[in-house]
């Protein structure tokens, strides 16, 4: 399996965490399901290989679109490859979708959409230069041209005072007061809930706490700890009941039973 990540271009740093490639030429012999649980982010997909089926927590199936957005996640799902796998995948910062899709980026709360459905003939268009394309440097470009250009059309002064916020967050590792943050923004706190909602896709409550959890795992994968209960007290956690009943509420697995089966990598800070 080939994965790699590339940087997008100086226009696109500050809204695009990366874009990420993931092949495989040929049909899997042993079918993988990989986990995926909250990251922080949001995500434009492209799949030019076969398409992956989606496999929510409660083991309900659909069949994922060849172009998708999916928006911020709080629980699990799985994911499962039908035949050869190819796609190209468009991380967002946290606050930066908005900027490119007239979308209501809340509603697609743990869960996904075809990009036809927001953007119509202009979706399809993209999707068929994909398609065609003979490389994925090229699919890049392809995709590049449509974020600049959607960029130009939506970007809004509103986007400071919510990535301002994003920062502090990310300074504190989720360990801050909506009061304070909104403090910080110069909002009253229910315009602060509100427009952070409209652009990160989740209340600031929730992308705090998932910043924890976040932080959790990258404190585990710099320097690991047998000692779990230490860890928790570290990143915040009033306790260890505390912090078990949200890597189970976010991975569906304990603590140590998650560490166990994978290697501690994280996504928002690594």
């Amino acid at each position: 399996m080939d994965y790699q990540f590339i940087q997008p271009n100086k226009v696109l740093q500050a809204f695009i965490k990366h874009y990420w490639i993931l092949e495989e030429r040929e049909p899997l012999k042993e079918v993988c399901k990989p986990r995926i649980y909250p990251t922080g982010f949001t995500e434009l997909i492209f799949h030019y290989g076969d398409k992956y089926m989606h496999i929510d927590k409660n083991n309900a199936k659909t069949l994922q679109p060849a172009f998708l957005f999916t928006g911020q996640s709080s629980e699990f799902y799985d994911i499962s490859p039908t035949g050869k796998v190819g796609l190209i995948a468009v991380t967002f910062k946290p606050d930066a979708a908005k900027l490119f899709l007239k979308l209501p980026i809340n509603e697609v709360e743990n869960n996904f959409v075809a990009l036809e459905d927001i953007l119509g003939i202009a979706a399809r268009n993209i999707e068929y230069e994909l398609c065609i394309s003979k490389s994925n440097s090229n699919r890049i470009q392809i995709i590049e041209e449509f974020l600049i250009h959607q960029l130009k059309e939506l970007y809004t002064e509103d986007h400071k005072r919510i990535n301002y916020s994003i920062n502090k967050i990310n300074q504190q590792r989720g360990l801050v007061s909506v009061k304070s943050l909104a403090d910080y923004a110069c909002l009253s706190t229910k315009q602060f809930n509100r427009k952070f909602t409209e652009f990160v896709g989740m209340k600031p409550k929730q992308f705090t706490q998932i910043v924890r959890f976040q932080n959790a795992i990258y404190n585990q994968q710099i320097q690991s700890v047998k000692n779990l209960t230490e860890l928790a007290y570290k990143c915040g956690y009033y306790d260890q009941a505390h912090f078990t009943n949200e890597f189970k509420s976010y991975t569906g697995y304990a603590p140590k039973d998650f560490f166990k089966r994978c290697e501690p990598c994280s996504d928002y800070f690594s």
